[in-house]
């Protein structure tokens, strides 16, 4: 990793074991690391205060609730999530994608696997095997249908297009709810009608369907 383009990783961890090792583990490799511990709500809502490039997060117990998990990320933070410690089949990975993973690093991976990680999404890259790039290709297909079959195009509040046209432009919950004078709350539920009304998971999602159908601009 080019010294001008480090890598700075919040790790989201449900042990603090793991925590403490991984973040030595990547503290070792010059990577500077934030720690948040817990899976709950208001752990998950930090991740829009801090700083980084890559958001770690420790995988739960099953996939649907690392799914979930995944979900509630992208109603806060805008950050590439890489799932540690996932015994997901490339079937499940799939779901993982859907809800917003960009990376994934098995259990019994080596500090190189969860570094090269890192480098891929920081850079835009992911590496999978050729089922899952069918798999992932399959789906693409299937929602590429859903789309051409919707005749009418999905109406967004004013408030909902200003408060998605901020989150394309990458601010967290809390900047949006700052910059419009309302609860970070309230930019959240404006955020899950978003996704809603146009049939998505994530907020990556909503932006690129909202700028194909002309709800919003880029700028």
């Amino acid at each position: 990793m080019h010294e001008n383009h480090s890598p700075r990783v919040v790790l989201l961890a449900r042990t603090t074991l793991f925590a403490e090792a991984v973040a030595r583990s990547l503290e070792s490799a010059n990577i500077p690391v934030t720690t948040i511990l817990g899976h709950g709500g208001t752990a998950v809502e930090s991740l829009a205060d801090v700083h980084a490039t890559v958001a770690l997060v420790e995988a739960s117990s099953t996939v649907a609730d690392t799914a979930a998990m995944l979900h509630r990320i992208q109603l806060v933070s805008s950050l590439p999530v890489v799932i540690i410690g996932s015994e997901a089949s490339d079937a499940e990975l799939v779901e993982l994608i859907e809800a917003g993973c960009c990376g994934c690093v098995r259990r019994d991976a080596a500090l190189a696997d969860l570094l090269d990680a890192i480098r891929d999404v920081c850079c835009g890259r992911a590496e999978c095997s050729p089922y899952l790039a069918a798999l992932v290709s399959s789906r693409i297909r299937d929602l590429s249908r859903d789309l051409t079959g919707t005749l009418e195009t999905p109406a967004l509040t004013a408030r909902e297009a200003e408060v998605l046209r901020l989150a394309a432009r990458g601010l967290s919950n809390k900047d949006i709810a700052t910059q419009l004078r309302i609860w970070s709350q309230t930019v959240k539920s404006h955020l899950h009608n978003v996704y809603n009304r146009l049939g998505v998971r994530t907020r990556r999602a909503a932006v690129a369907k909202a700028l194909r159908l002309g709800l919003i601009r880029e700028q």
